[in-house]
């Protein structure tokens, strides 16, 4: 028995290319498996409107380009020690250390490979990223820096900030200064339509379809095992949860191994929204039905059908980043369509 999950890449094209109207670069964000959507294969289906992809860790560009992937890919987490994979894979690096940046320089100079980077920098989120005051020392030591080409500077909006886009502008300012143009990207999914001159849009959750205009790309069904009618009172699945009415329950294979949430997810059963009551198991969950009674080997819906993973985060009070990528573990089978 599989959970298969359904991706329409035609659909991610979509949402991608509504992006694209804005007149901007794009920068497809595809770090944690692309959301729990399949990096490789989205990645590949992508590439001819995307200008760059960006990934979390040097592996997840690695497996990028040993997959065929030509497109610059931008690896958002930089580590000294895993310097050496960027010239010998051409990966851009974002650096807000002098140390980053000596790091890249002496592997870069080793192979004798000239290797890219943009600068990060803090606008006020307090994460990755050289604050303001320190930038300037920090271009100082990039513009003397050897075997580097620095490509531009990025950062993050913690919300849509006006005091962040200010910051930003102000370290635009002293990057164009001290190493001339580059490409700026700081607006991404929930943010592209602030008004601030850059060049490019970094796109996340929003090319898999939660965004407005956007499209959910991704589906995931599995199946009823068994159900049965449960009178009021008698007890289901682990502890003491206790029935309040009759009813009529399905077991559906999937559990929290699989993605499903323990607390407050629905699945869907024939168009209907079941409660998954109590607790889910590692690999079941029992739902209420209702007055309906579902048969085995009946398709379940575990996201789709109307149920998005903006739903389930409002029912078990998380967020919908969570719900996508939580999906991609288990024994998820994905099938894809284009």
């Amino acid at each position: 028995m599989e959970i298969c999950a359904y991706c329409d890449l035609n659909i991610i094209r979509q949402n991608l290319l509504h992006f694209k109207l804005k007149g901007k670069r794009l920068l497809f964000m595809v770090k944690a498996n692309a959301y729990g959507h399949g990096i490789i294969e989205v990645a590949k289906a992508t590439e001819d409107i995307v200008d760059y992809f960006g990934v979390a860790t040097v592996f997840e560009g690695l497996k990028l380009r040993k997959s065929g992937i030509t497109k610059p890919i931008l690896v958002s987490i930089f580590f000294c020690d895993e310097a050496k994979f960027y010239p010998k894979y051409d990966l851009t690096a974002a650096v807000f250390l002098k140390e980053h940046i000596f790091a890249l320089s002496t592997e870069a100079k080793k192979v004798g490979k000239w290797t890219n980077a943009f600068i990060k920098c803090d606008t006020g989120m307090n994460r990755l990223g050289v604050k303001g005051e320190n930038l300037e020392k920090l271009l100082g030591v990039a513009k003397n820096a050897s075997f580097i080409e620095f490509r531009g500077m990025f950062s993050h909006l913690r919300l849509s900030n006006e005091m962040q886009l200010r910051q930003f502008e102000t370290d635009m300012h002293l990057y164009k200064k001290n190493l001339g143009n580059g490409i700026f990207h700081i607006l991404s999914t929930n943010s592209a339509d602030l008004n601030i001159d850059t060049d490019m849009i970094r796109v996340g959750i929003g090319g898999y379809g939660y965004a407005a205009g956007a499209l959910p790309a991704l589906s995931v069904y599995t199946k009823v095992i068994c159900s049965k009618y449960a009178k009021k009172g008698e007890f289901v699945s682990y502890g003491s949860y206790k029935l309040k009415r009759s009813t009529n329950l399905a077991v559906v294979f999937g559990g929290y191994y699989d993605g499903i949430k323990r607390i407050g997810q629905s699945i869907v059963i024939a168009g209907k929204r079941c409660k998954v009551l109590n607790v889910s198991c590692m690999d079941m969950a029992v739902v209420d039905t209702g007055e309906y009674t579902a048969r085995a080997g009946e398709c379940a819906c575990i996201l789709g059908e109307g149920y998005t993973a903006e739903d389930i985060a409002k029912d078990t009070d998380t967020i919908s980043y969570e719900v996508l990528t939580s999906l991609d573990k288990g024994r998820l089978k994905r099938v894809y369509f284009s």
